[in-house]
C-alpha cells in the first residue's frame, strides 16, 4: 500500500481487480475485470451500495445455467408471441440457444432436431394437445427467441412442404412362425409407407435366422420400391442382428428425423446380446409383438411397443397409422440468420 496525493491505492493482483477509493468519503469504487475470467457486471457503486453490500457480483451467461436455473430464467420472461399472445408451453435448446414455445393451453411442445440450413436454421418441432394426441399449429400459436427472450423471425412449415429428411428402418419379421400372419404385416408395412411425406426414406429388412435388405441403401418409402410382395416365411427368428444393422446405419445419417419399427413374433438365441445393441442404439424404436410379449428381451430397446394377435389387421394398421400420423405432424420452424 502506498499514500499519494490524499488518495489510498489498493492493488489486488491475485484478481487483476484495480480498486481506488478516496480517502476522505468513500465516494465510489470503479472495478475493472479482465474477460479472461469471466462474465461480469462492470459497474460504479456509490458509499451507500457499498455498504449495504459488496458490489462486486458475478452474473454467469445464461448459456452457463444449469437445467433447473435457466427453465427459472426462461420462465420469468413471460414470453408471447410477436402478436402479444402468452405462450402457455415451450421447449428449450441450450446448445443451440433456442427457445420455442406455443400459446396453445394445457398442450406441449418438442424441439426434435436442429439442422443448419443456407439460411439459418431448421428446427423440426412437434405439438401435442392436452389429450397427448398431435396437433398441427398455425404460425400465429408459436413464438421462437433466444435464451435472452429476444424473438427471432420465422417461417413455419409442415415437414411434408419441407426439404428436411425422415429416416425408417422398418424390420420385419418372415420366420416360419410368421406363416400366418406375414401377408398382413406385408400389406401393413405397404399402406404404412403410402402414408409417409415425399421427404422420408426407407430400408426394409426382412429376417429370420438372417436378414436381408430390400433395398440399396434408403430409398423412397414406396412398397413397390422395397419389393415386399410375395415374401415368404421360414426359418427361425435372430431379431438383435438386423437391429444392430439399422442402428449403424441410422448412425450414418447423423442428426436427421430416424425411427426403427419392429414386428415380430418372438425371438431366438443370438450370439450378439443385448448390451450390444443398445451400445450402438442411434433412434427411438417401435415395436409390434405379435402374441405374448416377452419384455425382458427387448426392454430398453422398445421404446414403445403394443403386442397381442387378436384383431391383427385392424391393430396393425392403428399402429402405423400413428406412428405415420406422428410423422406428419411434425412442424419445421425454419429461422434466419440476423
Amino acid at each position: 500500500m502506498s499514500r499519494a496525493s490524499g488518495l489510498l491505492c489498493l492493488r489486488v493482483t491475485a484478481l487483476a481487480l484495480s480498486v481506488v477509493i478516496a480517502s476522505e468519503a468513500l465516494a465510489e469504487i470503479i472495478i475493472r475485470q479482465p474477460e479472461t475470467i469471466g462474465h461480469f457486471d462492470v459497474q460504479k457503486h456509490n458509499e451507500a451500495q457499498f455498504k449495504s453490500g459488496f458490489p462486486f457480483r458475478v452474473k454467469p451467461k445464461v448459456s452457463q445455467l444449469g437445467d433447473v436455473e435457466l427453465r427459472r430464467h426462461i420462465d420469468s420472461l413471460n414470453l408471447s408471441t410477436l402478436g402479444g399472445i402468452r405462450i402457455e408451453a415451450l421447449d428449450i435448446d441450450k446448445g443451440n440457444n433456442i427457445v420455442v414455445g406455443t400459446t396453445i393451453p394445457n398442450a406441449s411442445i418438442a424441439i426434435n432436431i436442429v439442422e443448419k440450413s443456407k439460411k439459418g436454421r431448421d428446427i423440426v418441432v412437434s405439438v401435442r394437445n392436452s389429450s397427448g394426441s398431435f396437433s398441427k399449429v398455425e404460425k400465429n400459436q408459436v413464438g421462437v427467441f433466444d435464451l435472452e427472450g429476444k424473438p427471432l423471425n420465422f417461417e413455419l412449415l409442415r415437414i411434408s412442404e419441407s426439404t428436411i429428411e425422415v429416416y425408417f428402418e422398418v424390420l420385419l419379421d418372415r420366420s416360419g412362425s410368421m406363416s400366418s400372419y406375414i401377408k398382413d404385416v406385408v400389406a401393413a408395412a405397404s399402406e404404412f409407407m403410402d402414408l409417409l411425406p415425399k421427404n422420408a426414406k426407407c430400408r426394409v429388412t426382412s429376417f429370420n435366422h438372417n436378414f436381408t435388405s430390400h433395398s440399396k441403401g434408403y430409398a423412397p418409402c414406396k412398397a413397390d420400391v422395397h419389393g415386399l410382395k410375395g415374401m415368404e416365411a421360414g426359418g427361425g427368428t435372430l431379431i438383435y442382428e438386423p437391429l444392430l444393422n439399422s442402428y449403424e446405419q441410422l448412425g450414418k445419417a447423423g442428426n436427421k428425423l430416424k425411427a426403427v419399427i419392429v414386428i415380430t413374433d418372438g425371438m431366438g438365441q443370438s450370439k450378439i446380446t443385448k448390451a450390444d445393441v443398445l451400445k450402438k442404439k442411434t433412434a427411438p424404436t417401435y415395436l409390434y409383438w405379435l402374441g405374448s410379449y416377452k419384455e425382458e428381451q427387448l426392454e430398453g430397446i422398445a421404446d414403445t411397443y403394443i403386442y397381442g394377435k387378436q384383431d391383427l389387421k385392424k391393430v396393425l394398421s392403428a399402429f402405423f397409422s400413428t406412428i405415420g400420423s406422428a410423422v406428419n405432424s411434425q412442424h419445421v420452424i425454419s429461422t434466419t440468420n440476423p
